[in-house]
């Protein structure tokens, strides 16, 4: 695990990603591809397990990528403990992105009527620049 908690290993959602492409590609999803191992991508992998005679435990191991056609990476990868709902990754991206969208036009207004230059002074202060 990282030293932050994320909920997953960050290092995971490409193995992740490719896992719910392929799942989706042999008809088990619908899954958002977003890397996140939570329980959509979780019941999908069992269902694949149990029909090519693994041990369907939903975790993404060695066997299971290699039956995906995946190339083993050598440790499993289980379902995150505290995964939100699929897709909210994708979604909260989206939404950072809209904000910062949204936060550059301010800024840009701002300057144009020539009101940044107090904010940046009252910046510089508080910075002791």
């Amino acid at each position: 695990m990282s030293d932050y908690d994320f909920g997953f290993e960050p290092s995971d959602v490409p193995v992740v990603k490719k896992v719910q492409t392929a799942l989706n590609g042999l008809g088990l999803g619908p899954l958002t591809v977003d890397g996140m191992h939570g329980p959509m991508t979780g019941a999908a992998i069992k269902k694949f397990q149990a029909q090519k005679g693994l041990s369907a435990t939903g975790t993404i191991d060695d066997a299971t990528l290699t039956a995906l056609g995946i190339p083993p990476i050598g440790r499993p990868i289980a379902p995150s403990a505290n995964p939100g709902k699929e897709g909210d990754l994708a979604t909260a991206l989206a939404a950072v992105d809209v904000k910062a969208e949204a936060t550059k036009g301010a800024v840009a207004a701002a300057a144009a009527k020539g009101k940044l230059a107090g904010f940046f002074a009252k910046v510089k202060a508080a910075l002791h620049l």
